[in-house]
């Protein structure tokens, strides 16, 4: 079953668990997220970068496993909406949620253009996510949080909730995208207190991966109800098709001995984060 995921967030914000928010590349990845979804009785965001060419692929891949796993809930989001071609593209090719990103932006700047992107999207039944304050991230992904981020203000973040209406808020409290080259990242855990005190709305955390079990499960406990997961992910699927290459010694490998490994080890990545944002068996309370 897909929801919105305005929904899917205010659940977990009732039941103070967090939903993972696995980035997807492929029908295999996708297919993983509903199966989990079953298997776990949990609710899963499945992100999908602006990437035009596998976006419509992508969202018939959602509506096709939904037809598969009907007891799953998940919601398809377009993550870091980056032009408003891209966005218009996800509400068209039926996405559940999109993401407007424009945190690089001034604050008037965000606030209009996100506000714009709230009035088509709510029309549409469709949730939106925004992001105050900037999540660090370069090309070669390997920036520490304390270069690369400027803190969300809860002053601005309740005016900017107030102004545009969006259904939930990635916050900056240090995390950055990709893998820390500096070791595990500080958290500002009084900020997110404080951000989740302040705000109804859920929250939203972007660079989950190589952030750490323990600086991840207290995000969770103090407010985050969606954690963005990529490159964990993908280089654990990436490890595993490499090890299972490597016993191949008189051949070049088939193609289902590259793919089968990669997705086992995405899945299995994903199952570690499923469990510890504390989300099992949540579908099987009063929910929706």
């Amino acid at each position: 079953m897909r929801i919105p995921m305005s929904v899917m967030l205010q659940q977990a914000k009732k039941g103070k668990y967090g939903c993972p928010a696995p980035n997807v590349f492929s029908w295999d990845d996708v297919k993983t997220c509903f199966e989990l979804s079953v298997q776990y009785r949990a609710p899963i965001v499945i992100d999908m970068a602006p990437i035009p060419p596998l976006m419509e692929p992508i969202a018939k891949a959602v509506a096709y496993y939904d037809t598969k796993y009907p007891n799953a809930v998940v919601t398809l989001n377009l993550d870091h909406g980056d032009t408003w071609e891209n966005i218009m593209l996800a509400l068209r090719y039926g996405f559940d949620s999109v993401m407007i990103d424009r945190s690089m932006c001034e604050l008037e700047q965000n606030i209009r253009e996100t506000a714009e992107v709230v009035k088509v999207a709510h029309a549409m039944g469709v949730s939106v996510e925004a992001e105050l304050g900037r999540v660090g991230y370069n090309a070669n992904y390997a920036l520490c949080a304390e270069e690369a981020s400027a803190y969300t203000d809860p002053g601005e973040a309740r005016h900017f909730v107030q102004a545009t209406g969006v259904d939930c808020l990635a916050v900056s409290v240090g995390t950055s995208h990709g893998v820390y080259s500096g070791g595990i990242p500080h958290l500002e855990f009084e900020l997110l207190s404080r951000l989740s005190g302040e705000l109804e709305i859920p929250l939203v955390l972007h660079g989950g991966s190589s952030t750490g079990d323990e600086n991840l499960k207290k995000a969770v406990e103090l407010g985050i109800q969606k954690v963005n997961l990529c490159s964990d992910l993908c280089n654990a699927g990436y490890d595993a098709m490499q090890a299972a290459c490597a016993k191949i010694t008189n051949r070049r490998p088939m193609p289902p001995e590259i793919y089968d490994p990669m997705t086992a080890g995405y899945r299995e990545m994903l199952e570690h984060y499923l469990k510890l944002f504390g989300g099992i068996g949540a579908l099987d309370q009063k929910y929706c």
